[in-house]
Order: structure tokens, then C-alpha cells, then sequence
């Protein structure tokens, strides 16, 4: 993620200093506010569904503003985009980067849901500004469920609770981190639905965003060590970049 934003924002400045409004629809604990901050994002609107979250992103952020080099302001309420109508109070009417990280799952349980979500994303988004996230890969998990309806480890647990790979929306599975460690930082338990690819194209083209790429973990370059059961998850997720185009009126 941290590289993620980090070249988002490289190729949103283009050499040129600019303060950036970053929307951030899923902020979840506060995990990304240190690639925030490194890659100098001015302010950032975060919102999330879920109210124990936000509550304990509000304490990391506080104690985090506590350092004068933690320079990013940030706003929070509890909230989600999938409504019709989004119901903010806005920081900033459009934003310079909206970001997604491991939530768009959420919007594949319906297609209401999903365009509702994709509508608000654009409408939030200025000209000339980016659309980015990371997503497990359907087609990756679907694949895992050939031969078996569940794959366990004593690291983790994926199962499997759709009927056919057919229709792009509301196939559910559960995904199961089990940590090891005594503080069980990084372990959770979440109904998810598989995220297409396609159809998370196909969704950002109609809308009116422009395809910059898609790139899987695996292409990504990391000092850790990676053993084996942490390259098997990893590898199953993916980023996307999506832009705004900026119209020019005629002379």
C-alpha cells in the first residue's frame, strides 16, 4: 500500500507542489496514516461503517498528532458510500485521490451497492485525480475452490459459501487470518464477496474513470522475507489505478 500511494501521488504532482485531499472510504483502524504523511499528504477525509474503528483510529491519530513531523491532518466519520445519497460533512467538496484498500469486497454483495458505491467515488474525485485501492482476486479464490470447498492451515481459512461461479455479485466466502502471536494483532474473521476484475473495469470505464493498470502483490518488491504461507496470501491480492480525465473545453 505504502508503495501504492506513494506513486500516486508522485504521478498526481508531477513535479509540482501541490496540497492533496485525500478521500479515504475504508479507513478501518488508521493503518496507511505513516504513507500519508511520508508521501505529504496535505489533509484526509476517512470514513468507515463500522463506529469501533473509527473510535480507535480517532486514539492512533491523536497520539499520532502528538509528533510535530506527523503533518497530515484527518477527519473522520462514521460512514459508508454505498448509500444513494452520501450524507458527509465534506473537508473539501472533491478530492485529489480517493482510496480503497481492502474493502471494495464489500460492494461486490450487490450490484445496487457496488454502482452506488463506484457513483459517489467519481462524483467525489476532481479532474486529473486518481482512483486507487487493493482487492483479493475472485478469479484467484474461485480457483482455489475446484477441488475442495475449503482450504485451511494453521495460518489461515478460506471457505467457499456460494453455489456456481456465474453471476459477478453476492458470491460470499469467509477469510480467516489465525495469528500465532499472543497479542492477535493480525488475526480477523470476514464474510467477503470474490472482487472482479473485470467487472471493476468495466464499472470505472462507465463511470467515467480511465484504466491506468492493475498490478498483482507478486510484482511488488519487498525486502521481508516472505515464507511461504505469507507469499500464499499475499499473492492473492492485487492493486488498481483508475483516473479522472481532465476535459479540455474547445477554443
Amino acid at each position: 500500500k505504502k508503495n501504492l500511494i506513494n506513486q500516486t501521488v508522485t504521478d498526481f504532482r508531477k513535479g509540482k507542489r501541490r496540497n492533496i485531499y485525500l478521500f479515504d472510504i475504508s479507513v478501518g483502524r488508521m493503518g496507511d496514516y505513516n504513507s500519508w504523511n511520508t508521501s505529504g499528504i496535505y489533509k484526509v477525509y476517512a470514513i468507515d461503517p463500522d463506529e469501533e474503528s473509527i473510535i480507535e483510529a480517532k486514539k492512533r491519530y491523536f497520539k499520532l498528532k502528538q509528533n510535530s513531523n506527523n503533518r497530515t491532518d484527518v477527519d473522520f466519520k462514521v460512514e459508508t458510500i454505498t448509500n444513494e445519497k452520501l450524507d458527509i460533512e465534506e473537508i473539501n467538496k472533491m478530492y485529489n485521490i480517493t482510496s480503497c484498500q481492502f474493502s471494495i469486497h464489500y460492494f461486490f454483495e450487490n450490484q445496487i451497492m457496488f454502482d452506488n458505491a463506484m457513483r459517489n467515488i467519481v462524483k467525489k474525485l476532481k479532474p486529473g485525480g486518481y482512483f486507487i485501492g487493493t482487492a483479493m482476486d475472485g478469479y484467484k479464490i474461485n480457483k482455489l475452490f475446484e477441488k475442495e470447498n475449503k482450504i485451511e492451515s494453521e495460518f489461515y481459512s478460506i471457505e467457499k459459501k456460494y453455489d456456481s461461479y456465474t453471476e459477478p455479485f453476492g458470491l460470499r466466502y469467509s477469510f480467516k487470518l489465525k495469528d500465532r502471536q499472543e497479542s492477535k494483532l493480525y488475526s480477523f474473521e470476514n464474510d467477503e464477496f470474490l472482487v472482479s476484475k473485470k467487472v471493476l473495469v468495466q464499472a470505472c470505464e462507465h463511470f467515467g474513470l480511465e484504466f491506468v493498470y492493475m498490478k498483482d502483490f507478486e510484482e511488488y518488491t519487498t525486502k521481508e522475507n516472505l515464507e511461504d504461507h505469507e507469499k500464499f496470501i499475499s499473492y492473492l491480492y492485487f492493486s488498481f489505478v483508475f483516473r479522472k480525465p481532465i476535459l479540455h473545453s474547445r477554443q
